[in-house]
């Protein structure tokens, strides 16, 4: 994990799936590893997802959005999911407004519109 979190610090985008037994200590090893790197990075921890056919494909993916979102700073973190999700299907933001008359988006504004490109 360490070394993911180096690889992503310097740009790099990645992702650590861990895996074992029920009680070999999954849960403890992620929670230390949160609360240790507490000040270089969010680490977003989920529960357990269903990973069947049956299941959604993005049900990890949308379980640790949902936990972005409820957590502090919420409002730009929502758009900051807008801009992930953008940015995962190839597209970047080009503006961000504060309505649909051009206003300017502030963190403040309780709305926005965002414009997005395909990215080259």
């Amino acid at each position: 994990m360490e070394r993911a979190l180096d690889v992503a610090s310097s740009g790099t985008a990645g992702t650590v799936l861990i895996g074992a037994e029920s009680g070999a200590g999954k849960s403890r090893l992620i929670s230390e590893f949160a609360a240790k790197t507490r000040d270089r990075a969010l680490v977003l921890i989920g529960g357990c997802v269903e990973v069947s056919a049956a299941a959604l494909p993005y049900a990890p993916i949308t379980a640790l959005l949902r936990k972005l979102v409820r957590s502090p700073g919420a409002g730009e973190a929502y758009l900051a999911e807008f801009d992930l999700m953008a940015r995962v299907a190839g597209l970047r933001l080009r503006d961000r407004w504060g309505g649909w008359n051009g206003e300017l988006y502030t963190a403040s504004s309780w709305r926005h519109v965002s414009v997005y490109e395909r990215a080259s």
